[in-house]
């Protein structure tokens, strides 16, 4: 069974929807002004993300040029270790590669 409206009892509605309308299109600015403040947020940390790598980047480089160095450094070591017990060896005869300091300075 279908009512029909009176003109009162539509007047009376008209405010109620406009009220509606008015809260509907409030709410829709909020969700957009929250909207763009969530896209501030993720551009900001998209670029401290972004920021971040290039750090990343920078400190493993870092740690590859240091690697390298340790390297060398072993390297030049062993090769002076070498050079100490041929010399060692030169100027002790006697003495194998195995013998300590201690039968050098007991020499002395």
């Amino acid at each position: 069974m279908e009512r029909d409206f009176s003109q009162t009892e539509y007047d009376s509605a008209v405010p109620c929807m406009d009220r509606l309308q008015r809260h509907t299109d409030m709410e829709q600015l909020n969700q957009a002004e929250y909207l763009k403040e969530l896209n501030q947020i993720i551009e900001t940390q998209q670029e401290v993300l972004d920021k971040q790598n290039v750090r990343i980047e920078e400190l493993e480089q870092q740690v590859m040029d240091l690697c390298s160095e340790i390297s060398c450094l072993t390297e030049q070591h062993e090769r002076h270790l070498v050079t100490c017990r041929v010399q060692l060896g030169n100027n002790h005869p006697e003495l194998t590669v195995g013998d300590t300091k201690e039968k050098v300075s007991k020499e002395k």
